[in-house]
């Protein structure tokens, strides 16, 4: 399978816009933590000062026990512990405090315990108190990831948020392409009857980057276009310039088969055959190549028209009906068509018409194909490959496509059916 530009411009985007979230999260996540755990101990050391400073006012007042301070009951965060320097006893204490103190040793600063608490030391001026003011890891550990999950949760959800914009954006900026692939796949350089340069058929281009595209296609276009018309115009002239002398011939081959007799005159009545076999082949280039052009629609009358179409030697039933084409593409396109059916077995065709398709249907009494013949013939037909079909076909389809419709090969019926549309409905 062929890569995608914008499948490959999207998974990039998203790798990288995820990929950044995951970096800025882990940085984010690493400066929270140092921040976090900066911004608890502050706290904590501001807490003992003020503490400190409370208890050293009131230092005759205080009680020499190892009670707590009465307090309605509440969850207290952080505990603290008021100790006597003399012989560390705890005095008083918060009441969510430990009995016991929180450190063996009183010395200022912060210190970690092995019972989880980080505990902040202050000495009072007077060298008689010590505040420890403390709170535990765990509590510590529980902000600390709750501020990381959040600013994390919040980088990843900016990353997917630029992801999917990025990813917009990339598809907002490849549309004027795709508008182009669709331009181009309804952009005909072949029939070249508009004055105007072919590139100006075009859309113009809508990104500085496509105009040397949106030039060399234009270019390319005005290039097969005349040398379209060079060989259209080459065939034409050579199968104008056949038809005198093709006609010359059957004229002299008539003439001899009458004086002639016996199997001489079975002989000339075959090559006579080939001959017209030939003259239907010229005229199915001349009209293979004004098939190119646009249809000459005209008033129709079926019968009529067949009348004038060689039948080789078929059984005709043809339909009365009206309708509007081009008389000389549809009478070549039969002839050969009819032409296909003599030679592939058939005795009788019928010739009807289909108001609701618009189209000419013949079915012929012929071996008929498979379906996976007639469908390898469909398919030949709709991706204008002649070699997957006889000149009949070909010719019939692109009398079809001159009227804006389609040839369809059919199931059914007695042999080999089909029906080529003329785009006229009702």
């Amino acid at each position: 399978m062929i890569p995608s530009i914008v499948q490959r411009l999207a998974r990039t985007v998203i790798v990288l816009s995820v990929g950044f979230g995951l970096a800025a999260a882990l940085v984010i996540g690493t400066i929270v933590t140092h921040e976090t755990d900066a911004l608890l101990d502050d706290a904590l050391r501001e807490s003992a000062e003020l503490l400190l400073g409370l208890f050293e006012l009131e230092d005759n007042d205080l009680p020499d026990t190892s009670g707590s301070l009465p307090a309605r009951p509440h969850h207290e965060r952080v505990v603290w512990q008021l100790r006597s320097l003399r012989d560390g006893h705890v005095q008083l204490r918060s009441h969510a405090a430990p009995d016991q103190p929180l450190t063996p040793v009183l010395r200022d600063g912060y210190a970690s315990t092995a019972d989880g608490w980080r505990v902040f030391t202050l000495t009072g001026r007077t060298g008689a108190l010590a505040i420890q003011v403390a709170q535990r890891s765990s509590e510590r550990v529980s902000a600390r990831r709750e501020l990381v999950a959040a600013t994390s949760a919040g980088a990843l959800a900016l990353g997917l948020g630029l992801a999917l914009w990025l990813r917009r954006r990339v598809r907002d900026e490849l549309a004027p392409l795709r508008r182009l692939t669709d331009a181009l796949d309804r952009f005909d350089p072949v029939p070249a009857a508009t004055p105007r340069p072919l590139a100006a058929a075009l859309p113009p281009p809508e990104r500085e980057e496509l105009v040397p595209v949106h030039d060399a296609i234009g270019a390319l276009a005005e290039r097969l276009a005349r040398r379209a018309a060079a060989e259209r115009a080459f065939a034409a002239h050579a199968a104008h310039a056949l038809r005198t002398p093709l006609a010359g011939i059957e004229a002299q081959l008539a003439v001899a088969q009458r004086e002639a007799d016996g199997a001489l005159r079975d002989r000339l009545g075959r090559t006579r055959a080939a001959t017209r076999r030939l003259a239907t082949v010229v005229g199915a280039l001349l009209a293979l190549f004004r098939s190119g052009t646009d249809a000459q629609r005209v008033p129709l009358r079926l019968r009529e028209l067949v009348a004038q179409v060689p039948a080789s030697g078929l059984a005709l039933d043809v339909a009365d009906a009206a309708f509007s084409a081009d008389p000389d593409l549809v009478a070549a396109a039969l002839a050969n068509l009819l032409d296909n059916a003599a030679r592939h077995g058939a005795s009788a065709v019928s010739i009807g018409w289909d108001a609701a398709l618009g189209a000419i249907t013949l079915d012929d009494d012929g071996p008929g194909v498979d379906a996976a013949r007639r469908d390898d013939l469909q398919r030949g037909l709709d991706e204008r490959q002649p070699d997957h079909a006889g000149l009949g076909l070909v010719l019939a389809d692109m009398v079809a496509r001159a009227h804006q419709d389609r040839l369809r090969l059919v199931a059914g019926g007695r042999g080999f059916g089909l029906r080529m549309g003329l785009g006229t409905r009702g």
